[in-house]
């Protein structure tokens, strides 16, 4: 469409970074197989937008935008990696269970 409106170029920037693996601590992300970060690369989304570009914001420069408050937020959906929840072992296990199998998870 923008396109269409007469731009010559298109360049897309995401103020995040790519978010690759489902969140199960409060946004209710899809399974990590219909992410487009997790399962394409920058030039597949590149391609797919039609863009002539498409960039990211890092983890880094998400966190340092946070100062130093930086640690108590969790980045799991763009690293892939989860922390357990110390006041909730059973259910950290569980999800942690379903996302090993990629199921769908209900809150």
């Amino acid at each position: 469409m923008v396109r269409a409106a007469g731009a010559k170029e298109v360049h897309v920037r995401i103020s995040c970074p790519p978010t690759i693996s489902p969140c199960f601590y409060g946004v209710d992300t899809p399974r990590k197989s219909e992410l487009i970060a997790a399962t394409h690369t920058i030039e597949e989304i590149r391609n797919y937008l039609e863009a002539d570009s498409v960039a990211y914001l890092s983890l880094e420069g998400l966190l340092s935008a946070v100062g130093s408050e930086r640690t108590s937020y969790c980045s799991s959906c763009y690293t892939g990696s989860t922390r357990p929840d110390p006041c909730d072992e059973a259910g950290y296990l569980q999800l942690t269970l379903k996302m090993d199998k990629n199921e769908p998870v209900t809150k």
